[in-house]
Order: structure tokens, then C-alpha cells, then sequence
């Protein structure tokens, strides 16, 4: 039977436990328990009296695995019964089990099932008893369609990969303590106009993982926007697991302490609240909605033209508590990782990272009989942030950049005497320019091998990295444009930035509220 709002738990701030939800969860099997049964024990009462397992009871009224433990101690009416967890009801749901970072310091949790709070507030009005319905875009709401649940890894492993640098944990699977610098409850689903009543993709409280205020944000239904023919503020169709993941890392962004990144003219006016961006590139703090390449960003924010922000410094500040992640791999080839080794003759090394800093470089090694190499690193599936560029080294130094990609892959052909050689993996240099990748390298089959020829050559091409996929309004070093990207160093040639530009202008976002800060 399904359980009614009068029957929940009321939510605290900072509750020990995850709230029961609302009505506005899926239908479910209900359970109640009848009364206590005792099986019958063919081999008679145990010597020592200790308690047996009976195991499951036959025609139970969960039919699900509750179990019954007997005893020579035990009255029929104290038998014990265990019923599902909240967590086994989900699985059994389909709710995907996802993680992102287990054992770090805090989680980021994503709640797609469902979820009833009784009081939250944005410092100045208070919402009472806000049902927000699970996560349901096929009309279904028995269980978790595969349709859906692609849905929710999509949205999931965006948010992951804006989260990658820091040590947080991006969860779908979190039934703990959403004590300040513990976890974030993430709510997704439901509208604006269900309990909000204004124009907003969500809402949250600016810094609420470290202050009083409940640590819970929203994130409203953007697929159910992107079917309604909703445009992001580039007058393209939105995309709905973009907006979504985008949405929920905006909401969260505030509840670790950020504001809005707003867009000037070059007097100082204030031209919107939400930064749209380039025609390829859009802070995650400014136009949530947008379906361009969305990264962390350093610029003003809607308090003042001079009012700089670092995003990645306010969110790995000692007030959320978590940092950033440790680096995975060594700057240098004396300290490089070994890929793993390719399982059959035809196979390649391969190897992962995270690239979590815009001056951080990953070296990893590999041998090779000699011949033909493809090295070939690739960002993220969905969402990524990092445009990453390889370079090809030996332990004495430079061999080959990358001479083909794009934003989302760099790839190097070569071809080299047997040896060892190293993969240098770094982001191609602006703001923002951090997430996660996996590197391949292939090697040709040689059966004869001569060590002592020299030299190495490469094909032509260009990796190509579009100009306005970037962000050039805050780089790292020398100034505040496109000059003063980072290329590799030490090398004798860099990684040209092949700009062939998508073109465009933007406009100001106008009136649509994208979301709600406090």
C-alpha cells in the first residue's frame, strides 16, 4: 500500500536520516505485517538453545525475502521481521546505483525517486510540505524504464565530470547524513509552478552546505521543458539531459557558496544576471540552460563588474570542506604510471585520469617493439569540460604533439624505434579546462626489431579546437584573452589551436529567470 503524506517523516536541516517521500513517489509494493508465524523445525530445537535462522516465510505478506529468526528463547509473538530497505525498493525499481567517487570526503547526491520535505526556506519566505514527483519522462511511474534509466546515467556522469576535480562524491546511492560539509540533497523533478510559483529552473541557498540553512537544493524537470519546446538563451532547442545536469551543478554550485556570473558592457553595465557565454562556451554559474561546452569560471558576478569570482576556489574552500582531489598521475615522466598493458597481440595500453587543476599534466608510459603508434586521449562521453592535448616523449625528451582531434579528442601518429615511451596529458589551457579522460595507445605488431634507428615521423593534420569553445574572458596567465592560453612545455612545438571558430554573437538572456539564489 502506498503511505501518505500525514505518515512521513518530517525533514530537519540537518537530519540523520534521508526523509521518507512523498506522494509524489512511484506506486509501490507496500508492506504490512501480519501476524508472526513460526516454521516448523524438522531437526527439533537446537542444544544451546542459540537462535536459527528460518529463513524466509512461506506466503509472507512481503513476498519480497522478509526474514523470520526462530529461537528456543522466543515467543511466537517477538519473532522479528526484516523488510526491505529504501535502497533495495529502488534497486528493485531500476534505479540506476551510481558513484562517482566512493569514499570521499562529501556527496553530491542526485534524487531521482521522489521526495517529500516539510519545510524549506530561501532566508526571507518559508515553503511548507513540498512534494516533488520521482523522475518519470515515459509516463510509467512503476518502475525505471531502460529508456529512463540511460536518462539518469547521462544526467549523472555530467554532473560528475563538472565535480571531477574535487574530492566529492556524485551519487545516485545515498541514504545518510545531510549534515553541513557531509552531503548535499539534490532534488530533481517536479515544476516551478508546483510549490515555487516563479519563473526558475530551481533553487537553492547561497552557501547552505556551511550555514544554517537546509542543506537540500532543487533542480526542476528539464526534460519535461525540452518536450514543452523550451529554448535555451541561444534560441536553439533545449537539450534536455544538458540543462538538467547543467541545472543541478548551477544549484549546487550556490549551496558551496557561488553566485551568478553576470555579463558587462565595457562601462561597467550590467547587461543580464546570467553570463550566456560564447557561441560554444557557457559558465556553469551563468545560463544553466545553455547546451554548449558548460565549465567553472572566473570572472564578475551579478554584484558589481569588479566583483570577481573563482569558482574552483570557493568550491574547494576550508568552508565545504572537501578540496580538490588528489592528483592521480605524475607530472614527469620519472614518475609515470605504467598503462595497463593491452590483453591480446592486437589490443592497446590504455589508461584514465582526471585532469584537476589548469596547470596540472598526467604522464603515463608504455613499451613498444617499434613501428606505428596511435595514441589517442579522449574527454568525457557526455558533458565534458576538459579539451584535452597529448604529447608523445621519450625519458631524454620530445617526440610528437598531437597532429589530429578535436575539442573532445587529441590524437598523435607516429611512427618510433622500440622503447619506452610516455603520454603527457594536459587541457589545452582556459578557465574550466579540468575534467576526466581515457588514453589508448596502439602499437603495430613487429616481428624484427632495430633498436638503434633514430628519429621518428608523424602525419600531418591539426588537432582542432574551436576558438569559440573556449573560455578566453578569464585565462589562467597573461591577461584576458585567447593569448594568454597555456601551451606544453619544454616542448619544441605546441599544439596549434586550429581556429576555425563557430562564429555568432550572443544577446542578453532578457526576462526568463534560468534560477533562484538566496
Amino acid at each position: 500500500m502506498a503511505l501518505k503524506p500525514s505518515q512521513f517523516l518530517k525533514l530537519h536541516r540537518r537530519s540523520a536520516q534521508k526523509p521518507l517521500r512523498g506522494s509524489g513517489k512511484r506506486s509501490r509494493l507496500g508492506f504490512e505485517q501480519c501476524e508472526p508465524r513460526m516454521m516448523m523445525y524438522g531437526g527439533g530445537l537446537l542444544d544451546n538453545g542459540s537462535t536459527a535462522p528460518v529463513g524466509p516465510v512461506p506466503n509472507d505478506s512481503a513476498g519480497v525475502g522478509a526474514t523470520v529468526l526462530a529461537s528456543t528463547a522466543v515467543k511466537p509473538d517477538k519473532l522479528i521481521a526484516h523488510f526491505p530497505t529504501d535502497r533495495d525498493i529502488d534497486i528493485q525499481m531500476g534505479l540506476p546505483m551510481l558513484d562517482s567517487l566512493p569514499g570521499a570526503a562529501a556527496t553530491l547526491y542526485l534524487d531521482f525517486d521522489g521526495n517529500f520535505v516539510s519545510s524549506w526556506t530561501d532566508g526571507s519566505s518559508t515553503f511548507n510540505d513540498i512534494v516533488t514527483p520521482l523522475f518519470d519522462t515515459d509516463g510509467n511511474p512503476a518502475n525505471f524504464s531502460v529508456a529512463e534509466q540511460n536518462q539518469i546515467k547521462d544526467v549523472w556522469s555530467r554532473v560528475a565530470e563538472d565535480y571531477a576535480p574535487f574530492n566529492i562524491n556524485v551519487s545516485t546511492d545515498y541514504y545518510g547524513s545531510f549534515d553541513n560539509q557531509k552531503a548535499l540533497h539534490v532534488v530533481i523533478g517536479g515544476d516551478k509552478g508546483d510549490w515555487l510559483h516563479q519563473n526558475a529552473s530551481g533553487i537553492s541557498f547561497i552557501g547552505s552546505f556551511s550555514n544554517n540553512q537546509p542543506n537540500v537544493v532543487f533542480a526542476f524537470d528539464m526534460f519535461n521543458w525540452a518536450a514543452k519546446g523550451v529554448e535555451d538563451g541561444s534560441g536553439r532547442a533545449l537539450v534536455g539531459a544538458a540543462a538538467q545536469a547543467t541545472t543541478i551543478s548551477h544549484e549546487a554550485g550556490h549551496a558551496f557558496g557561488l553566485r551568478h556570473h553576470a555579463l558587462y558592457n565595457v562601462d561597467g553595465d550590467k547587461l543580464t544576471n546570467y553570463d550566456p557565454g560564447s557561441g560554444g562556451w557557457t559558465a556553469i554559474m551563468g545560463d544553466n540552460l545553455e547546451s554548449d561546452r558548460t565549465t567553472w569560471a572566473d570572472g564578475p558576478t551579478d554584484q558589481g563588474a569588479n566583483t570577481y569570482q573563482n569558482d574552483v576556489t570557493v568550491i574547494s574552500s576550508a568552508a565545504n570542506g572537501f578540496g580538490l582531489r588528489a592528483d592521480d598521475h605524475a607530472d614527469t615522466t620519472a614518475g609515470a604510471d605504467l598503462m595497463t598493458s593491452p590483453i591480446s597481440v592486437m589490443g592497446a595500453w590504455t589508461g584514465k585520469g582526471i585532469i584537476n587543476g589548469f596547470r596540472d599534466y598526467d604522464v603515463m608510459s608504455f613499451t613498444t617493439t617499434g613501428g606505428d603508434v596511435t595514441i589517442d586521449v579522449k574527454a568525457a562521453a557526455n558533458g565534458p569540460n576538459l579539451i584535452p592535448v597529448a604529447s608523445l616523449l621519450t625519458a631524454n625528451g620530445f617526440v610528437a604533439n598531437a597532429n589530429a582531434g578535436s575539442l573532445t579528442e587529441s590524437i598523435i601518429h607516429a611512427t618510433v624505434p622500440a622503447g619506452t615511451y610516455y603520454v603527457q596529458i594536459h587541457g589545452f589551457g582556459d578557465f574550466g579546462d579540468m575534467g576526466q579522460y581515457t588514453v589508448s595507445a596502439k602499437t603495430a605488431l613487429r616481428m624484427v626489431v632495430n633498436p638503434n634507428v633514430a628519429g621518428t615521423t608523424s602525419l600531418t593534420g591539426v588537432q582542432t579546437i574551436p576558438t569559440s569553445a573556449l573560455n578566453t574572458t578569464a585565462a589562467p596567465v597573461g591577461g584576458r584573452s585567447a593569448t594568454g592560453l597555456k601551451t606544453a612545455p619544454m616542448l619544441s612545438s605546441s599544439p596549434s589551436a586550429g581556429a576555425q571558430g563557430l562564429g555568432g554573437e550572443f544577446s542578453p538572456v532578457g526576462n526568463l529567470r534560468r534560477d533562484e539564489a538566496f
